[in-house]
């Protein structure tokens, strides 16, 4: 498991600390009562956490699934400034595997209501594009929100399929499952006017071909690669 320095969560977990600062993101500021509410799910969330840190790998996936339950609770209440009562009771994932199925076929339907719809709901606007500005010498961000939870509902999804989709675990995914994932780590400049976009792939390449081929299996993947794909047509017609 990767070691995370929780000085920052332990900061959170005073009220005292936290109402300044969710008034300077959301703009409000949170009561007495739900800045304490807000501090206990964080102080949850990284007990959980510290726990699975020491513990059988076997009860490991368990601690963390209920760890991000209670940091994804603070967000909620933080965003909404509601109370931890007005919540869903149910965690808004089901298990329909089957009984034989192996580790990585695991499968999960997405319910219409629960805890993680409205974790979703109170973080898909907060979802951007970073990129470094070379002229301006710092990190820019392009917001692009995420979809709403009522779009979800109903999605199944295997653990193969979550795999696929996680950055940085792309050679892990092709060296486990022999083919090629579906999500690519991708660096993203911009320079003057122009945004250079560079990935790095297993591939060998050799000739004009070769590269054509690449380039085309990614704009498949990569949904940005797909606009630009289509603005850069339209611009040269």
């Amino acid at each position: 498991m990767v070691e995370f320095d929780w000085y920052r969560c332990r900061f959170l977990e005073s009220g005292e600390n936290l109402r300044p600062l969710v008034k300077q993101r959301f703009g409000r500021e949170p009561s007495a009562a739900c800045a304490r509410e807000i501090a206990a799910c964080l102080q949850q969330g990284r007990l959980f956490y510290e726990a699975a840190s020491i513990s059988p790998l076997e009860i490991q996936p368990l601690l963390l699934f209920y760890g991000m339950v209670g940091f994804a609770k603070a967000l909620i209440v933080a965003r909404r400034l509601c109370s931890l009562s007005t919540l869903r009771h149910t965690h808004g994932i089901r298990d329909i595997s089957a009984d034989t199925s192996r580790i990585a076929n695991l499968r999960l339907r997405i319910d219409e209501n629960g805890t993680f719809q409205e974790f979703n709901d109170a973080i898909a606007n907060l979802t951007r594009l970073t990129y470094y500005d070379t002229s301006a010498g710092d990190w820019r961000g392009v917001s692009i929100p995420s979809s709403n939870a009522h779009e979800l509902g109903g999605i199944e999804l295997s653990l193969r399929d979550i795999l696929a989709r996680i950055p940085s675990l792309e050679s892990l995914y092709r060296m486990t499952f022999s083919e090629e994932p579906k999500a690519e780590s991708m660096d993203l400049k911009k320079e003057g006017a122009l945004f250079r976009v560079r990935f790095e792939v297993s591939q060998p390449i050799g000739d004009r071909d070769s590269i054509k081929r690449i380039v085309g299996q990614l704009r498949s993947k990569v949904s940005l690669l797909k606009h630009m794909a289509c603005e850069h047509h339209r611009a040269t017609e």
